[in-house]
């Protein structure tokens, strides 16, 4: 079984195709409640952690290139999405899908 976090990432590398199956009535009620909760949660987000994990996940933006963007280094970085992550699959365990 996965764990909330692997979920997470899984959601996230694959937002844009989840969501296109979404749209057209494929993913079930489940996935549907997934994908939006996600949204919901990254719109709750801090502004820079919103972005950061919009940039990385769903735009495909290599962490080197964010972290150059927003002058971080690479470590860094991906330490603080490490934190966004677990933070996101925190609320998620809460979830009720």
């Amino acid at each position: 079984m996965q764990s909330s976090t692997e979920r997470v990432k899984a959601i996230l590398k694959e937002y844009h195709v989840l969501k296109m199956q979404v749209r057209n009535g494929l993913g079930g009620d489940r996935l549907k409640a997934e994908v939006e909760f996600i949204e919901n949660c990254i719109n709750a987000l801090p502004e820079e952690d919103s972005k950061i994990i919009q940039a990385t996940y769903m735009d495909k933006t290599s962490v080197r290139k964010v972290a150059d963007g927003i002058f971080m280094s690479h470590s860094g970085l991906k330490k603080r999405i490490s934190r966004i992550l677990k933070t996101l699959a925190k609320v998620y365990d809460g979830a009720k899908f």
